[in-house]
């Protein structure tokens, strides 16, 4: 089995932001914030079974902005708004390879190759060419939300509004995507109690609406309550929310990909509870809590798998995600700082024993600090273990790989000069054993393969299907110069 043009790629990445903060204090009880940033990344996200070449560039702009008036002590109003419109140009190439089976002749060198091999020549995907032919897609979106606050004290608090967002295409006219703009309008009230018989006791219930032309109506609702009982506490959460399909799920073409235009809105329920502790022993601080969580996921929008084209449909089965967690955090001093956590998940369809792709088993991640006395110097050590996590391919999804458990260690230095330590300086060590591991791992076929172009393996059959992984970071290191004035 071979594949013409083989090789391993390079992962570059380049990103660069720029941006700006305003703060404009009109008076005492109101303010003006305005941001702005730009942000541009250039990376390379090939995929070993199409891709020779991939270079892509993504360029995003946002503006927000915040105007907040104290009108009194119970009564507050902010008003918000954003603008962002994100660009990506891709540029993906494939090999060019012999498909005449008395053999072609190369047009740049005149010499014969054999049927199946490569040319030398690689191809670009339509609409991802060089320059001018790689065409962008991307989208624009406008959001805005008035909010007020009002309280009652030693009753309640009322948090109520409006928020509209504004969706529109902005890709170029060569990809098969409406232009029409889709607005959510969202009116929301969170209600926050105090008990009279228990003043410590937070409480938050909270409901709200969304309306929009493509669903008519969706009503979601939340609450979270947190109790402390002397040196402990219990805590619960829970509540809805939907995600609507994205327009690439819904009207992507290629090759590969069709959309889905009949997909429905994933819906999600979830609940999560805990008790935890928090106690000084001396200069020794310990904070730590015990949980679990279960959440239900209805009409998940997922991918078909082994098919030419692949599309995406809804799971008409819920799948069930139960889990358990652990925390613990202490300090020593000013100098010494400890955490760890511990995350167990179980997420199944319902009636199946499998893990879902890409939901590790479970994770143990922590951070140990180390900070001097001058409060100059300070050392951070980041380790994390992750458990079993799959990934499933081929037709009917008949292969599946475990690309977890793997231990990684990322830590940092940092050094704050100046009178007020207003220069921030922070060497950044990403993998620092040089770990080799996957944090994304795939199922690609051998379409462009000399052995399934000569008949020597089948579509869809044994040996079409190979798997591979998306490599994380080696070691590497980052420097980074923050100050203030």
């Amino acid at each position: 089995m071979s594949r013409p043009a083989a090789g391993v790629q390079e992962f570059p990445l380049n990103r660069n932001n720029i941006g700006i903060k305003y703060l404009w204090k009109v008076d005492d009880e109101t303010e003006f914030r305005l941001n702005g940033q730009f942000t541009q990344i250039e990376f390379q996200d090939p995929f070993p079974d199409t891709n020779t070449y991939s270079p892509n560039r993504l360029q995003y702009p946002i503006v927000d902005a915040t105007l907040v008036r104290r009108w009194s002590d119970r009564v507050t109003t902010e008003l918000a708004g954003y603008w962002s419109n994100p660009q990506l140009s891709n540029t993906e190439t494939f090999p060019e390879v012999c498909m005449i089976k008395t053999g072609c002749i190369s047009p740049s060198t005149g010499k014969p190759i054999a049927w199946g091999k490569y040319t030398g020549r690689n191809i670009a995907f339509p609409n991802q060419g060089f320059g001018p032919d790689s065409k962008t897609g991307g989208f624009r979106e406008i959001g805005g939300n008035f909010r007020n606050t009002i309280t009652f004290p030693n009753m309640v608090e009322l948090v109520g509004g409006v928020q509209v967002v504004s969706y529109k295409n902005d890709s170029d006219p060569v990809f098969p995507v409406g232009n029409d703009a889709t607005t959510i309008t969202g009116v929301y009230l969170d209600v926050r109690p105090t008990l009279p018989f228990s003043p410590n006791t937070n409480i938050s219930l909270a409901v709200r609406t969304d309306f929009a032309k493509s669903f008519d109506s969706k009503t979601i609702w939340k609450f979270g309550l947190r109790q402390p009982i002397g040196a402990f506490y219990i805590r619960a959460n829970g509540g809805t929310s939907y995600s609507t399909p994205r327009n690439n799920e819904l009207q992507a073409q290629s090759a590969t990909l069709v959309g889905n235009p009949n997909l429905k809105t994933e819906e999600t329920e979830t609940y999560n509870a805990a008790v935890g502790f928090s106690k000084s022993f001396g200069n020794v601080q310990v904070n730590g809590e015990v949980g679990g969580f279960r959440t239900d996921i209805t009409n998940r929008i997922q991918t078909t798998s082994g098919l030419t084209p692949n599309t995406f449909f809804n799971n008409d089965r819920v799948t069930e995600i139960r889990g358990l967690t652990a925390d613990l955090d202490v300090s020593i001093g000013k100098q010494w700082t400890g955490n760890i956590s511990y995350t167990k998940q179980q997420a199944r369809l319902d009636g199946s024993k499998l893990q879902i792709n890409e939901t590790p088993e479970y994770m143990i991640q922590g951070s140990l600090g180390w900070h001097s006395p001058t409060d100059r110097f300070h050392v951070t050590l980041m380790p994390r273990y992750q458990g079993p996590e799959y990934a499933t391919g081929g037709v009917g999804g008949v292969l599946r790989k475990n690309f977890g458990e793997y231990f990684i260690m990322n830590a940092s230095l940092g050094y704050w000069a100046g009178d007020e330590r207003q220069h921030r300086f922070q060497l950044r060590i990403v993998n620092v054993f040089d770990k080799t591991y996957a944090e994304r791992y795939a199922f690609g076929n051998q379409r462009f393969s000399e052995d399934f172009i000569t008949g020597k393996i089948a579509q869809n059959g044994p040996g079409y299907f190979y798997g591979y992984p998306f490599e994380g970071k080696p070691r590497s290191v980052y420097l980074t110069y923050i100050t203030k004035f």
